[in-house]
């Protein structure tokens, strides 16, 4: 289970062990927390842990510093890493021997986002199973109710559409404020 923050990977935790778990920290921030549990009847091993919003960021391949603003939008941009450079390792040593992604990003479209960010890092890591891997929570609060009836009710993957609209949204505003500031400049 990864949560978008870490106090909501506590909180989650909390709620669905009974206050019952091992905590390993990965860092001053990042925890991971382990119990056992039930997931669909079935007895298992439970891993929670967090990322910190959004892995990555929106650059340009091409170098743009003795160029018009207007041509800045016939460029090219990348994904790269945003903070915290060791976080898609991270996600690819915590998904390892793991059968089952279980996602608690918050519910909106920045959030659907994340969710293919982490499961970028993850999924290819994962054992492979013939069955669903990936399931997403949907939540509004974190209550004992609203905690426990997400984790009995879990959906399929994210909304793909969502997230790729995010994605194209970031690159226009990436494009706008590079272009803007040279123009300024």
């Amino acid at each position: 289970m990864i949560a978008e923050k870490p106090s909501i990977a506590r909180t989650i935790t909390n709620i669905l062990s009974n206050n019952e778990y091992v905590e390993y920290n990965f860092d001053e921030s990042i925890n991971i927390f382990a119990f056992k549990g039930f997931f669909k009847k079935i007895y298992s091993y439970f891993t929670v842990t967090s990322v910190k919003g959004h892995l990555y960021k929106n650059e340009s391949e091409d170098n743009y510093d003795k160029n018009y603003p207007e041509e800045f939008y016939e460029y090219t941009t990348i994904k790269t890493l945003k903070k915290h450079e060791n976080f898609p390792l991270f996600l690819r040593n915590i998904a390892k021997n793991k059968d089952i992604l279980c996602l608690w990003i918050d519910c909106d479209p920045e959030g659907e986002n994340i969710c293919y960010e982490i499961i970028h890092n993850t999924l290819p890591f994962m054992n492979k199973k013939e069955y669903q891997q990936v399931y997403r929570a949907t939540f509004s609060s974190l209550t004992n109710t609203d905690i426990n009836n997400a984790f009995n009710y879990l959906e399929e993957y994210p909304n793909c559409e969502l997230s790729m609209s995010v994605d194209a949204s970031a690159i226009i505003d990436y494009k706008v404020e590079i272009s803007f500031s040279k123009l300024l400049t």
